[in-house]
Formats: C-alpha cells, structure tokens, sequence
C-alpha cells in the first residue's frame, strides 16, 4: 500500500465538531486567564496599598479578635435593651 501524500479530508460534520471544540476551550482558557490576571492585579493593589487601607488583610479591621468582640458587644447591648423593655 503506497503512502499517501496528503491528509485524509474531514467531512462537514467533523469541521464543525473539530471548529466547536476549539472555539469552546479558546474560551474557557481566556476566562481562566483573565481571572488570574484580575486576581494578581487585585493582589498587588491591596500590597501596595499598605497596611493601613481598610481593604488591607493586615487592617484592624480584618482581625478576628475585633470582629468577635463588636459581634459579642452588639449583641449583649441588643439583649439588655430587649430585657430592659420586657421588664
């Protein structure tokens, strides 16, 4: 059997599949490209911004401790106004 100088032709059918699959994956990995890029820009904003911008992880704000400690003090200042009008 000879070698054949050329590729076998894909039918109509299999061009659309083959072209389908390609637009599709080109898609998904612009997207998940794009996500990385916003997320390590977002990254550096929040860095550069130090750690005394409200939307820093290392403000004050986003400690645990402080946010316990104003969810615990709302609530026992809602309880007593609560059991002071029941009473």
């Amino acid at each position: 059997m000879p070698a054949r100088p050329y590729p076998e032709v894909m039918t109509d059918d299999q061009a659309l599949q083959s072209a389908s699959d390609f637009v599709g994956e080109a898609v998904v990995f612009s997207i998940a490209g794009w996500l990385v890029w916003w997320e390590n820009n977002r990254s550096a904003q929040k860095d550069a911004a130090g750690p005394d911008h409200p939307r820093s992880p290392r403000h004050p704000s986003h400690s645990v401790t402080v946010l316990a400690v104003s969810s615990t003090t709302w609530w026992w200042e809602h309880y007593r106004s609560v059991q002071s009008d029941v009473a």
